[in-house]
């Protein structure tokens, strides 16, 4: 190749070199003049979304600074606002909060309380049921000792009763054995008691249903004694003519004629018995 040859390729090379560097560095101002557009749009929005409703300056608006600055300002007393807003909010939630711990603390004083009273009423209650079943049983041992006192007051009176009639018995019999020795002795008429009850029996001095002198002496001995004592005389015959002969001797001595009884037989083979039977009281006789 001629030196001619060569400096025409070398220059033609770097014509095309500058181009390139000239292409690339418009493509590179392009790329960054729309990147500040991009920016100042962008600026410009949020502007505009900060401040809604604001309008664009006008041509003969005040300078773009003095505008920034009303902005900001504005921006500051709404942040100011919001912040006062947010405190006072947060005051009225830490009164509410305090109110709220108040209103827990007091319900679990009365739940405490309540439970302190729901104790108590069951501590009564059990006091109340100690106390019912002591008083039935109080009631039941009472009843039982009432019982038991009016069955043994049955007893002492009966135990007195029987007491008196044993002394009013021992008593008529021994009035009986002195007023009638002499018609024992020579027997004529015995002594003797059956089921408690004194018995005079006439053994002899009884011919044709009549009685002899002996048995009507001893018969009238016999009512004199009991003239004062609650008793009545029953006799007891076989023969009714005897019975009959009996009865009339006792009514000749003076023997009212309702304390005078015809009981039947003889329990033995006497000739007549004459049970001194105690005379029951009017009342029981009635009940009787």
């Amino acid at each position: 190749m001629s030196a001619c040859s060569q400096a025409g390729w070398a220059k033609r090379a770097s014509l095309a070199r500058a181009k390139r560097a000239a292409t690339r560095g418009s493509r590179r101002e392009r790329r960054l003049g729309s990147g500040r557009a991009r920016a100042v749009c962008l600026c410009a929005a949020m502007i505009v979304l900060v401040s809604p409703g604001c309008a664009p300056p006008a041509a003969s608006g005040p300078p773009p600074a003095t505008a920034e600055s009303e902005q900001l300002a504005g921006l500051r007393q709404r942040l100011e606002l919001a912040e006062r807003r947010a405190t006072t909010a947060e005051q009225q939630r830490d009164e509410q909060s305090s109110i709220a711990s108040r209103a827990e603390y007091e319900l679990a004083v009365v739940e405490k309380e309540r439970d302190n009273a729901n104790e108590l009423l069951e501590q009564l209650r059990a006091d109340l049921d100690r106390t019912a079943d002591h008083l039935r049983t109080f009631s039941t041992q009472k009843k039982e000792l009432a019982i038991a006192v009016t069955q043994l007051e049955a007893r002492l009176a009966e135990t007195e009763r029987m007491e008196a009639e044993n002394k009013e018995r021992a008593q008529v019999l021994r009035d009986l054995a002195v007023e009638l020795s002499d018609a024992v002795r020579s027997a004529a008429v015995d002594l003797t008691v059956i089921g408690g009850t004194p018995v005079l029996r006439l053994l002899t001095g009884v011919t044709d249903g009549q009685l002899d002198a002996a048995s009507s002496a001893a018969l009238a001995k016999t009512a004199k004694i009991m003239s004062t004592r609650p008793r009545v005389f029953e006799i007891r015959s076989k023969d009714d003519a005897v019975a009959e002969a009996v009865a009339a001797a006792l009514r000749a001595a003076g023997v009212d004629e309702s304390r005078i009884r015809r009981m039947g037989e003889p329990e033995t083979g006497a000739i007549v018995d004459i049970a001194l039977e105690r005379q029951a009281p009017p009342a029981a006789a009635g009940k009787g």
